[in-house]
């Protein structure tokens, strides 16, 4: 597990011995562990095994029952959880950062440093049935260094998702499921630098359409030294012959128009066309991209001059 950031352990309080001792190595050699809703006290067979609560200095003072369980978790209040619902004295937590609180202002959730590694604890099991739970899955999730998604947006009505090869080149899908626009900014991860892209790249935010996708290659080789590194129209096809790139697109009229260029062979790229109409480059120090409308219902030709 040591490959991992974080690791999350639902657990009962039956857990073997050696499976305690593993989530305990785990966090003392740099892990960050997230276990819910119980501090095993013994193992399958019964035994009396404490593994867990010994490496913290930790013992639950009791549990509490409440009818329509909430519980305030960081700066999150009134979040929907299950019964019964383990509680810690502050006392007992001395060191510990206390992150959860139930209605009536017990501790039931903690966040402890030992070893290279920090554990976290809640003691109830907060599911997933209702929108405010999201939240505190990225704040539990936020505890770790690790890094969430490939690809994102901050509309969450555009649905986005990124997907790589093992040669350095990715797929991307952006959607919009809903029958009216949206806007939002769209970004995803050079699947060889790391670096977040956004999408458009000339621009700050994309508008898409209703009931519309784009699925776009990342990063692929047309040519030596030059490749597409994303493109929010259509691409049906790709001919290179008699020093120039031919590119069949398509896309919805209301959406921009963009391919972006990467890679040392930029240097080579000359006079651009698209549909026999002079298109202009936007260029920066590693990139060249080009923006255009679509036409609707037709596929455009974008041809490009090499030297």
């Amino acid at each position: 597990m040591k490959h991992y950031k974080q690791v999350w352990a639902f657990s009962t309080d039956e857990m073997n011995a050696p499976d305690q001792q593993t989530l305990v190595d785990y966090t003392r050699n740099g892990g960050n562990l997230v276990i819910f809703p119980y501090l095993p006290d013994r193992e399958m067979s019964q035994r009396t095994c404490t593994i867990i609560r010994d490496a913290l200095a930790v013992t639950p003072s009791g549990k509490e029952i409440i009818d329509s369980p909430l519980i305030d978790v960081f700066d999150l209040q009134d979040i929907k959880c299950a019964n019964p619902i383990m509680v810690y004295s502050e006392k007992s937590l001395a060191g510990a950062e206390i992150i959860a609180r139930t209605l009536r202002n017990s501790v039931c959730g903690f966040t402890k440093s030992f070893g290279n590694g920090s554990l976290t604890h809640l003691g109830t099991w907060i599911g997933f049935d209702t929108e405010g739970q999201k939240p505190v899955y990225e704040a539990l999730l936020n505890q770790s260094s690790a890094r969430l998604r490939q690809a994102d947006t901050n509309n969450p009505n555009i649905a986005i998702r990124e997907r790589f090869t093992g040669n350095n080149e990715a797929l991307v899908f952006v959607a919009n499921y809903y029958n009216e626009e949206h806007i939002g900014r769209v970004t995803y991860t050079h699947p060889e630098s790391g670096e977040s892209i956004p999408m458009p790249y000339t621009q700050s935010e994309i508008l898409m359409p209703s009931i519309y996708g784009i699925l776009t290659p990342v990063c692929l080789v047309i040519s030596e030294g030059l490749k597409i590194l994303h493109s929010t129209s259509d691409i049906l096809n790709i001919q290179k012959n008699n020093g120039q790139i031919g590119i069949t697109l398509y896309g919805d009229r209301d959406l921009l128009g963009e391919i972006v260029f990467e890679g040392s062979g930029i240097k080579n790229m000359g006079p651009a066309t698209l549909q026999g109409n002079t298109i202009e480059p936007i260029a920066d120090q590693s990139r060249i991209a080009f923006s255009y409308n679509h036409i609707h219902k037709s596929e455009m030709i974008l041809t490009i001059k090499l030297h």
